[in-house]
Parts: structure tokens; sequence; C-alpha cells
């Protein structure tokens, strides 16, 4: 692919991306949510998931527009990080930090960048939710990076990739274990915690369905996130209500 197509094909999933978070913000608005969102220059979009009239974002919390900064009471943080037609989400609470994926290959320097303006130098979580290129491509970065790493979730499936292959080869390099995660586990995050909601399933024509799937709990709040599930992995149980759905697959129609 030329420079040129490639540029525009970034810009185009930016536009995609920065149109997905203002319709988030839009459906958390009327759901009740307090916005506090910055003008351009200004560069961040905030939404506090807690009526709390106490809690502010302040300068230090304040992130490139392109990026949707969901903070909830307390210093839950969830950050979707900007990295086009992909997924990368960072998840903070007191000192212990979760990373979901982390975009495409070339999008890792970006991730592991971002990161550390967070001021973050330990990882509790990394997550590959599947071994697609748009999840674990940067993950080869992130781990081969001098952030700390203490646990790595993938599913107990594999592909012979190079993508994939870089990301095992920065795992053994880094003398690191990969705990693949049943449905109903539960994990601490600071005083949040999470919940694997279903068991991978293990096909190899459909590495989709192979998708870690998260539900985090902080107080009343709760996220969902999806992977690339789809509606077999749906079907296999009832749903919670959660306050907010990473829907999979980034949001593009899927038949």
């Amino acid at each position: 692919m030329s420079r040129s197509k490639k540029t525009s094909r970034r810009i185009k999933e930016k536009i995609i991306s920065s149109i997905i978070g203002m319709i988030i913000i839009i459906v958390l608005s009327l759901l009740g949510y307090n916005l506090n969102i910055t003008n351009q220059n200004n560069e961040t979009i905030g939404i506090n998931t807690q009526n709390n009239n106490n809690t502010n974002i302040n300068e230090s919390q304040k992130e490139t527009q392109t990026n949707v900064d969901i903070v909830s009471k307390n210093n839950l943080k969830v950050y979707f990080i900007d990295v086009g037609q992909a997924d990368s989400i960072l998840i903070t609470q007191k000192n212990q930090s979760m990373l979901i994926d982390a975009g495409n290959n070339e999008d890792g320097p970006d991730v592991v960048s971002f990161i550390k303006e967070k001021g973050i130098s330990k990882l509790d979580y990394v997550v590959g939710t599947h071994p697609h290129e748009d999840h674990i491509g940067g993950l080869d970065d992130v781990i081969n990076s001098d952030i700390q790493i203490e646990n790595i979730l993938m599913p107990k499936i594999q592909t012979n990739t190079k993508t994939f292959e870089d990301v095992l080869d920065a795992i053994s390099n880094k003398e690191l274990k990969v705990t693949a995660p049943n449905k109903g586990e539960m994990f601490d995050l600071g005083e949040a915690n999470f919940e694997i909601m279903t068991d991978s399933i293990l096909d190899e024509k459909n590495l989709n369905l192979s998708s870690i799937t998260i539900r985090i709990t902080f107080g009343n709040n709760s996220f969902l996130f999806m992977g690339d599930s789809e509606i077999k992995n749906e079907k296999t149980r009832e749903w919670p209500k959660s306050d907010v759905l990473k829907v999979g697959h980034h949001r593009v129609k899927y038949k």
C-alpha cells in the first residue's frame, strides 16, 4: 500500500474513532451522566460516571482530543487510546493498572508513550484479547519496553502470523508466563475488580471467538469490554447490565 493510501486510511480511522467517542458521550449524557468537555485547544473529553460534585478533571488528567477519557469516582480511569480502527484500553485504579490490547503493529510506540505519560511504570495486567493484529500488534513493544509487567492474559489459541510470534518472543525474552483465564475468574485491580465473562471458544478458523471478555466493576459503575466477541459468544450466557459497553469489532458492521 502506498504512503498516501496509508495516510488516507489513518485519517479515516481517526475520524471514525472521534465519531464513536462523541456517540458514547451523547448516549451517556442522555442517561443522565455529568459531562466535562473542553474545547479543541484544551484537548480533553472527560466523562464523570458518578454524580459527585466534588469530582473535577484537573490539568494533569487532560488527554488528547482523540482519546476518550472516562473518569469515575475515586480515580478509576478508563482510557480508550486512539489507535484508529483497532483496540487499546488502559485502566487504572489507585496504584494498579491494566492494558487491554495494544492496537496494530505500528501503534506500539504510541501505546508505550501514552502509558508512560500517565506516570505508569508497572502494568499489573496485560490482556491480549485474541491474536488478531489490530489487537495484539503493539503488545510486543509494550512487553519489550521498560514497563514492568506482572501478569499476561491471553486465550489458549495460537496462530502462525509474525505478529503473534513477535508477541510470544517478547514474552519469552522477558521470562514471563501467559495465563489463559476461565469464565467466572475474578481479579482485583486496586479497589475495583474484573471478571472473565465467557470461556474462549477455540476455533482456528475464527479467532474472534477466542476473545477474552472482561467486565470491570467499581462501586456502582461497570464497564464491559467485548474484544471481538461475536454472537456465538454472546449466546453462551445471560449478560448483566453494564454502564459502558466497548462494542466488539470497533463498531464495524458485522453480518
